[in-house]
């Protein structure tokens, strides 16, 4: 694909089997980063599904640092200004946007300065993912205050052994049957206040992400804004002062639910 000569230069020869490319990747690459997230069976599986997680990010961060293919993907730019097949024309803009993010614009010594923070922005989020689906924190409450709770879900949900009560375990699909239907509200409280409290050792994490993504790290080597400049792709609702893109849930200076789980829904009729 890089050694297309500029005659033969087409989205058929160049967008195409790149497109192509990057859905195959991107689909079986599920197959190996799931048990990351779901593997029960053992910390070993999870561990080297999160290693190839890792190891995935950097390809593609590795892809989106190729001059050669940036140098292939501008020419066809060039060549066709406008596209006729919008789809066509829309997803060679966005793999440019993307390169330019990397800084492929820049010169040589700007360009390591920025993979250099992305680089360690991936490590950062890496250790982050991967302290959050480790966690095993549960709260404990008693059937009583699980009133409205499922049978079910009641039966099957393991009981502390020193105090007989049943363990709600943080991560979502353990909550979230507690969050929609626990008649009592300082039960959903604890629940969703123990859930975005979790991970304290994420804290000094969430602190240096802060920094390496910082607008104005990016800003002093040339590159775009990383908020503003991604704020409507991920369509995250951050207050007008926030420039700094730290976790779905939190950013710099504030914090709050991503959504709302406080409230018991109204039944339904």
């Amino acid at each position: 694909m890089v050694a297309v000569a500029d005659k033969d230069i087409s989205p058929a020869t160049v967008l195409l089997p790149l497109a192509e490319m990057d859905g195959e990747v991107a689909t079986e690459s599920v197959e190996v980063t799931l048990p990351a997230y779901c593997s029960s069976d053992s910390p070993v599986v999870r561990a080297a599904s999160a290693q190839a997680k890792a190891e995935l990010r950097q390809f593609w961060a590795g892809l989106l640092e190729d001059q050669q293919l940036y140098a292939v993907l501008s020419r066809l730019k060039a060549k066709y200004p406008a596209l006729p097949d919008a789809d066509q024309a829309r997803l060679l803009d966005r793999y440019l946007r993307d390169f330019r993010r990397t800084g492929m614009h820049l010169a040589p010594e700007q360009r390591a300065r920025l993979a250099a923070l992305r680089q360690r922005e991936g490590e950062l989020c890496a250790q982050f993912e991967q302290n959050i689906n480790e966690n095993a924190d549960a709260v404990l409450f008693t059937r009583e205050e699980l009133a409205g709770v499922s049978e079910s879900y009641l039966n099957s949900a393991p009981v502390d052994p020193a105090t007989g009560k049943v363990k709600v375990g943080l991560k979502f699909p353990e909550a979230s049957p507690v969050l929609q239907y626990a008649n009592s509200a300082a039960t959903r409280r604890i629940t969703e206040e123990a859930r975005l409290s979790r991970c304290p050792a994420n804290a000094p994490i969430l602190k240096e992400l802060a920094q390496v993504m910082n607008p104005c790290h990016c800003a002093g080597v040339g590159a775009q804004p990383i908020h503003p400049s991604n704020a409507r792709r991920s369509g995250a609702r951050r207050p007008s002062c926030c420039t700094t893109k730290v976790t779905p849930t939190m950013c710099c200076k504030h914090a709050w639910p991503a959504r709302s789980t406080m409230s018991k829904p109204s039944p339904k009729t």
